[in-house]
């Protein structure tokens, strides 16, 4: 593209664009993330989230927010640097609904926040059960009467209410000869006569 030869200098004809687009870079955030994941209402989330974004146009960082509260006057995580469309927390507690947000931020300061979405935590998981020791008879115990054979074993304090009994005649139980499943009344020691 010829120039016109005006004496101008070329740099003064591309003057007001140059200031146009310099001002885009340093215009007010109107526009507000959209949140990605996870999903409004989600339920059954493992303590470990991950969170993502939409991106905003003319961000430099995004201020991302967590709280168990609506308001969020409890927060759990502020974190006002971040670069990226995403985030990911560890270590959150089971069984609690949690509330986020986030907003963009350039040199003209923040934008305006996200809509405010919740998810829930999944439910703690049970240990497991230690097994019980068995009493009696004791292991490789012989002589044995065979008409009555009084099984007994230590009872898993308030871990378990049930107790599923099996007698065989070999040591992979492929040979049950016997099952029962217990349900063990309080108080009562953990007793079978056979």
């Amino acid at each position: 593209m010829d120039l016109p030869k005006f004496g101008i200098p070329r740099v003064l004809l591309f003057l007001p664009l140059l200031l146009s687009v310099s001002g885009l870079a340093h215009a007010q955030l109107t526009l507000s993330p959209e949140l990605i994941t996870p999903e409004n209402g989600a339920e059954g989330l493992p303590t470990t989230v991950p969170f993502e974004w939409e991106q905003v146009l003319l961000t430099d960082t995004y201020h991302f927010q967590l709280a168990v509260d609506e308001d969020f006057d409890e927060l759990i995580a502020d974190l006002d640097d971040l670069s990226d469309t995403t985030a990911s927390l560890d270590d959150l507690d089971f069984e609690t609904t949690y509330f986020w947000r986030v907003r963009g931020i350039n040199v003209s300061g923040p934008g305006d926040w996200s809509e405010t979405w919740s998810f829930t935590t999944e439910e703690e998981p049970v240990d497991s059960i230690p097994p019980p020791e068995a009493l009696n008879p004791e292991n490789g115990e012989e002589d044995i009467r065979a008409d009555t054979v009084r099984i007994e074993w230590t009872r898993i304090d308030e871990a378990a209410s049930t107790y599923d009994f099996q007698l065989a005649t070999d040591t992979e139980h492929h040979r049950v000869i016997f099952w029962i499943i217990i349900l063990l009344l309080s108080g009562i020691y953990p007793t079978l006569c056979y």
